[in-house]
């Protein structure tokens, strides 16, 4: 399978340069890798370049398995190597499955490298290790190459079965949502990071779920839970702090936080637990806490069952196509995606026509000189990095009456609004408009 999947990407346009060239931009060669379902077998790494997204199939998310005898360190190599890892852009991963199991467990492997940064996706994917194994990492985040540095945001939406270390971070700033560790040595290992939060996430059946030994700013925990561990979240650092350690309505069943090698809490954080500097209201200087029972606000509106909304994004895995509409293809409404005519008119018909529906825009520049209205209920989707909502004209040039590109419902409309997969942009200086209100 490896050397197939290799040719088809580093392939570019027919009538260009292939994209090992790293010769046409950021954006001038984004290539989606479709995978049905099934089961392929990787005898050697995979190396991914900018504007790259693999992409399973999501009613049957299929498996990318390492033979036996594989030979590299990482399975899939996600930064592009002609840039550093603060320029790799427009990289995804979506809807699969990686396996290591075949390979010997003391082996030294890694399934999935991410020295990326922004405006990259790594969601719904899941890592399959051996349980408890002395040599495999499922996901780490500064290969030892030259230009190593990554700027990521956000990974969401993981599930690490198995494995020495389910995922080890090393960079900047972090948001870990809807992660799931199972059976790890250490589900999560903080080497570096100044700010990382993890929130809606669950440990269980490990040995740690958090080392945080390397963080150097703040670790915060909230609405997650573990079970059946050693300790959930461990560090070296104590009074005072290297760092701060926050919880946020945890559910543990054990040792909850444990610094070095000492116990500091154990049992539920219902509230806020706090190691480190905090602020109190009337105060402008920090004051070193090391204690729970401190309140924060969680306003109701943005709560769900005691939890701050969170959902995963949707893969629409369960929408039949009779629901799905390609706009493209929708008889008496021509819109073209050619980044010169105007489809304003045509998508918002589309729209009005088709609510509760998930509108599919193919890859393409959508020219738009007006605000398009998603009604409530509505949801869209586009191919990761190819699709674009282009705005354009005089509507948008005024700073003091900013008009919306996109709007999601009107007001007093209740429903769901989802956009996926559309990177909204301008086709020009335009100071009066917003890219997307509500």
């Amino acid at each position: 399978m490896t050397p197939k999947l290799t040719v088809l990407l580093q392939a570019g346009a027919s009538n260009g340069p292939d994209r090992t060239s790293d010769s046409m931009g950021t954006t001038g060669q984004p290539a989606i890798i479709y995978f049905p379902a099934g089961t392929y077998k990787m005898s050697n790494s995979i190396q991914l370049y900018r504007g790259t997204v693999l992409l399973g199939d999501a009613t049957q998310p299929p498996t990318l398995k390492a033979a036996a005898n594989f030979p590299n360190d990482h399975i899939i190599y996600g930064k592009d190597p002609h840039q550093p890892g603060t320029n790799n852009f427009m990289i995804g991963i979506k809807n699969l499955v990686m396996d290591s199991n075949n390979v010997n467990p003391a082996s030294k492997i890694t399934l999935i490298d991410w020295t990326v940064s922004q405006m990259t996706q790594l969601t719904n994917v899941v890592f399959n290790m051996p349980n408890f194994s002395t040599g495999h990492t499922g996901l780490t985040t500064q290969y030892n190459t030259p230009d190593a540095s990554n700027s990521n945001i956000i990974i969401n939406d993981l599930t690490f079965n198995g494995g020495v270390v389910g995922m080890e971070l090393s960079g900047q700033q972090w948001l870990i949502k809807g992660m799931s560790f199972n059976r790890c040595t250490t589900g999560l290992k903080i080497s570096s990071g100044f700010n990382v939060v993890v929130s809606a996430s669950s440990f269980s059946d490990s040995f740690t779920g958090i080392d945080a030994s390397g963080a150097w700013g703040s670790l915060t925990l909230l609405d997650s839970s573990g079970q059946n561990l050693d300790a959930l979240v461990r560090s070296s650092n104590s009074n005072p702090p290297g760092h701060s350690i926050i919880l946020d309505n945890v559910k543990s069943a054990g040792k909850t936080v444990v610094l070095n090698n000492n116990a500091l809490v154990t049992g539920d954080v219902p509230k806020v637990w706090v190691h480190g500097n905090a602020y109190f209201q009337g105060n402008p200087l920090a004051q070193f806490q090391n204690s729970g029972n401190l309140n924060t606000a969680r306003p109701s509106s943005i709560l769900t069952n005691g939890k701050i909304f969170a959902i995963a994004p949707p893969t629409y895995a369960n929408i039949p196509l009779s629901q799905v509409v390609n706009v493209k293809t929708v008889s008496g409404f021509s819109v073209s995606g050619n980044g010169a005519h105007d489809d304003t008119a045509n998508i918002n018909a589309i729209f009005s026509q088709n609510t509760d529906k998930v509108i599919y825009f193919p890859a393409g520049t959508y020219i738009v000189s007006d605000t398009i209205t998603i009604p409530a209920g509505s949801r869209i989707i586009g191919d990761a990095y190819a699709s674009y909502f282009s705005a354009t004209g005089s509507k948008f040039t005024n700073p003091k009456a900013p008009l919306a590109v996109v709007r999601l419902g009107k007001p007093g409309d209740k429903g769901v609004g989802q956009i996926s997969d559309i990177v909204l942009t301008v086709a020009d200086v335009l100071p009066g408009a917003k890219l997307v209100s509500k």
